[in-house]
């Protein structure tokens, strides 16, 4: 099993390859991700799947339903500050959180998906409450705990997983 410092060296090397995913999403939509060329033949199969069974979920209601528990849920907490992990640039729940917290941090390993991101914040006119760092989350430091923290979809990225449940500090 990895140790922490082990995840950030792998996280390094991951945050280029995810802003070269940024890339091929901006330039060819949604399906970018598996079309990215610098991706193996394995991560373009697993992505094409991937954006395939997201499809489904969404034509059989899922989605929505999921989202609104997972707002019921950040509404309990509402006015707080809020940390969403994984944020990239913007994920089904971002404008929701930032729109439910009192302050919103969203930290990712792609620097370029999030000015992308942070450009959105500004255009919709949340940026004096909603921000995101190209940060690793397991070298983050935190002032103030957070009321509320959002991770979907990034627990497989952790080989060990007790750092993202352990990180001390960040929840209150």
């Amino acid at each position: 099993m990895k140790t922490t410092e082990e995840m950030v060296g792998v996280n390094r090397r991951q945050a280029e390859f995810y802003d070269s995913i940024h890339a091929a999403e901006a330039d060819k939509g949604h399906g970018g991700y598996a079309q990215n060329q610098r991706a193996n033949l394995f991560t373009r199969a697993w992505a094409t799947l991937r954006y395939q069974q997201q499809a489904a979920v969404r034509e059989f209601g899922i989605e929505a339903r999921v989202k609104r528990s997972h707002e019921e849920w950040a509404r309990r907490k509402a006015g707080g500050r809020f940390l969403e992990v994984g944020c990239f640039s913007g994920s089904r729940m971002t404008f929701t959180l930032a729109g439910i917290s009192g302050t919103y941090l969203g930290v990712e390993l792609s620097a370029k998906a999030v000015a992308a991101l942070n450009e959105k914040f500004e255009a919709a006119g949340l940026s004096g409450k909603a921000q995101a760092h190209a940060v690793d989350f397991l070298t983050m430091e935190a002032s103030d705990p957070f009321d509320f923290l959002y991770a979907h979809g990034v627990l497989h990225h952790f080989e060990n997983p007790q750092p993202l449940f352990f990180q001390t500090g960040l929840l209150s």
